[in-house]
């Protein structure tokens, strides 16, 4: 990407926030504002893969790496805590 453009991880916070709002925390969506719901968990993987991002069980793989080893991935917007799911 160019220099000032946004990033995946961008669009993806914008676009998780407008779901949220539009549909009052119903639909499935990335899983970075709000807590994905166990049963969503494939959609939010599907719109994570549309533009590139890592799988709920990647990141969360991944943050548990941190914590064993205390490598540091900068997994930024959330990079010291999991993706919870709830039911």
């Amino acid at each position: 990407m160019e220099s000032n453009s946004l990033t995946s991880v961008h669009f993806t916070l914008i676009n998780e926030w407008f779901i949220t709002v539009e549909t009052g925390r119903e639909a499935a969506s990335y899983g970075y504002l709000v807590d994905l719901r166990t049963q969503d968990l494939t959609k939010s993987n599907q719109l994570r893969a549309k533009i590139g991002l890592r799988t709920v069980k990647t990141h969360n793989g991944l943050i548990d790496i941190q914590e064993n080893t205390g490598i540091r991935f900068y997994l930024w917007p959330r990079e010291s805590s999991k993706i919870e799911l709830v039911n």
